[in-house]
């Protein structure tokens, strides 16, 4: 019995011991979970809200234009050929019939002319004579004389063939003169040689412009239009004009002449020479200080309204050519057609549909 008392007390030893071993080992840490990364809330952003309101509303439209002689005109020769001589230099006044330039063979043109003055005074002088001869024979020769009808008839056929030989030279003399003044480059009015692009020992093309004389006391701007932007406007038009660019005294002025066909003037030969647009100052140029060439910026009113409900462009929706806003009232957005007028830079006129006060939501 003793013994059996032992090996109880030897395992129950044991097993005191393995408790003591198993709490003292080393603990394995327990498995992290992740942190879950944070989510915000997505913010629908507000869309922009406008008022209708009463106002004024004006369509205006501008444009660029540059200070250009109110007369100028361009030159050219009326044949080919090469420049034998320029008497006048870009910038130099010149006087009306003043011959600016020459080509080649104008000496033997112009000694040809000569020449056919000399024919064109001895013809005259004949005429003279023959009609010198008729009025004498018919004054000191008596109707009964022997053969005074045959004589008479032969004094009249040489009046006439001295008639007939003045027209030949004279029609000689006109045609080399034409020929002369296809090769001459004149001036057609007093004025300045603003523009000369010829040089002496150059070929040049007949009808092509070479040159321009201006009149530089009277200046106006010209500017270069669409077909689209000239339908919109109207001669006698009133409009403001400024230095491009440069802040500065503001003058006004008026649509002074439109291109055919938007014009008023049925001078289809003009207008095919010059398509521009121009505007006349109220103002001389110089007195404003505006010098040749400056750019300009002109603006024109094409139509104003004033006391009429109005929303910024951006507040109107387009759907295959229906116009229409969103209105917000308390409680819900609601679709409404509404009828545009005029159209300015920043104002849109309300002609139905809308009343003023009302909110409407951007797109």
């Amino acid at each position: 019995m003793f013994r059996l008392m032992n090996k109880q007390r030897f395992f129950g030893i044991a097993m005191i011991f393995c408790l003591l071993a198993s709490a003292c080992a080393p603990q394995k840490p327990a498995e992290q979970q992740p942190t879950p990364t944070f989510i915000p809330t997505s913010v629908v952003p507000l869309k922009p809200t406008y008022t209708v309101a009463r106002g004024e509303v004006v369509d205006q439209f501008q444009f660029t234009g540059r200070i250009t002689p109110v007369n100028e005109y361009p030159l050219y020769f009326q044949s080919s050929g090469r420049v034998r001589k320029v008497y006048f230099n870009q910038g130099d006044e010149v006087k009306q019939g003043d011959i600016i330039a020459d080509l080649d063979g104008i000496d033997a043109l112009e000694r040809q002319l000569a020449f056919n003055q000399l024919n064109l005074r001895r013809a005259e002088i004949y005429l003279e004579m023959a009609e010198i001869g008729l009025r004498m024979f018919k004054k000191s020769t008596p109707k009964w004389t022997l053969n005074y009808t045959e004589t008479l008839t032969m004094k009249e056929r040489e009046v006439e063939l001295a008639q007939l030989g003045l027209k030949e030279t004279q029609l000689r003399n006109e045609e080399v003169q034409d020929i002369v003044d296809q090769s001459l480059l004149i001036s057609p009015a007093d004025g300045v040689l603003i523009s000369l692009s010829i040089r002496e020992g150059r070929e040049v093309q007949g009808f092509q412009d070479v040159a321009v004389v201006a009149d530089l006391s009277l200046l106006e701007v010209s500017a270069s239009l669409t077909s689209s932007d000239m339908s919109r406007l109207e001669e006698g038009m009133p409009v403001t004009v400024e230095l491009f660019g440069t802040p500065g005294e503001v003058t006004t002025g008026a649509i002074r002449r439109l291109p055919y066909p938007f014009g008023s003037s049925g001078n289809t030969k003009v207008t095919e020479q010059d398509p521009t647009t121009r505007v006349s100052l109220d103002r001389p140029a110089q007195e404003l200080g505006y010098k040749l060439g400056d750019m300009m910026k002109v603006t024109v009113v094409i139509e104003r309204k004033d006391n009429v409900l109005w929303l910024p462009p951006q507040a109107i929706r387009t759907f295959e050519g229906r116009k229409f806003v969103v209105v917000q009232t308390d409680t819900v957005q609601q679709r409404v057609d509404v009828k545009v007028g005029i159209i300015g830079g920043d104002r849109v006129e309300i002609v139905d549909g809308l009343q003023e006060g009302q909110i409407v939501v951007s797109p």
